[in-house]
């Protein structure tokens, strides 16, 4: 078997560099990357995907969902600003009838730990400092990291065959069977940021919010096989409706799947902290599939 095929019955739209038509069918989702920090890139991701206009940043795509599957600071320059554009147009695409989902990534909580070190000089610098940016990013009572508790560390979207589980990094095994559903897993999450900012799903190696062994099989499992074995299996303990589970956190040259689809890999490095390109990857049921992008040529 390829372990990068694709599954046919829910077409995949790639976009790198045009963009894609909004399409708001109750079965699709656009869903876009790492973020880190830089506003120019998220807001051309974004266009990708067909939701926000390039030209004036608003959200222009009516009743289609999309999901950020975190790691929205650190890096780059501008986290404050790229953070506070998704929760304004997260606020245009409720009131249109949409809907733009906002997860945790590990730097996400980081940040909500104390942990600044890979804030970007000139931005923490801007804000008065390395304490009075952790007092902001408390979880309890930092407006910041007040606000990014109400974001989930998981969400399943899309319709049919296009249902997906998105998380940042990757839901192992063990915690699906244990909590069992979306919403009790969220609820844990949020519980242990907010209690102390540690406990064990917020491990930095087996963590939802950190976990590499599906990206990168060969570091974490003896076959390959075994990784997509235990994918498959967490999405049926966690919620047997999605068909994939769909991460960022590990970079890759383009957006792509492994375990015949099963899994996707949304993180393309597009922030300018890496010299990155703006990405989307979006899930629909059109009968065809487009490519289009710097890394591959369209078909």
């Amino acid at each position: 078997k390829n372990p990068w095929s694709r599954n046919p019955a829910c077409a995949v739209m790639l976009a790198l560099s045009a963009l894609l038509p909004a399409y708001s069918h109750p079965s699709s989702v656009c869903a876009v990357g790492d973020l880190h920090g830089d506003l120019q890139h998220a807001l051309a991701a974004l266009a990708l995907c067909g939701a926000v206009d390039p030209e004036t940043g608003s959200w222009v795509g009516g009743a289609m969902t999309v999901v950020q599957t975190g790691d929205v600071l650190d890096r780059g320059n501008n986290s404050l600003g790229v953070l506070r554009a998704l929760w304004r147009l997260q606020a245009e695409a409720e009131a249109a009838g949409g809907e733009l989902v906002l997860l945790l990534g590990n730097h996400e909580l980081m940040n909500m730990q104390g942990k600044v070190h890979y804030v970007h000089k000139a931005e923490l610098a801007a804000e008065g400092g390395a304490g009075a940016w952790k007092r902001r990013m408390q979880p309890t009572v930092g407006d910041l990291g007040a606000a990014l508790l109400r974001h989930d560390a998981a969400a399943v979207r899309g319709g049919g065959a296009c249902r997906t589980l998105f998380v940042h990094a990757g839901v192992r095994l063990s915690v699906a069977e244990r909590f069992g559903s979306v919403e009790r897993l969220n609820e844990a999450v949020r519980a242990q940021i907010a209690a102390r900012g540690d406990g064990d799903l917020l491990d930095p190696r087996e963590g939802p919010l950190w976990w590499r062994g599906y990206a990168r099989p060969r570091q974490a499992f003896r076959r390959e096989e075994q990784a997509c074995t235990e994918v498959q299996a967490a999405l049926g303990a966690l919620d047997p409706s999605a068909r994939r589970m769909a991460v960022g956190h590990n970079i890759v040259p383009w957006v792509s799947s492994r375990c015949g689809g099963t899994l996707a890999l949304l993180d393309v490095g597009m922030s300018s902290a890496y010299g990155g390109l703006p990405a989307a990857w979006r899930r629909g049921d059109r009968p065809r599939s487009a490519e289009i992008g710097r890394d591959r040529p369209p078909r």
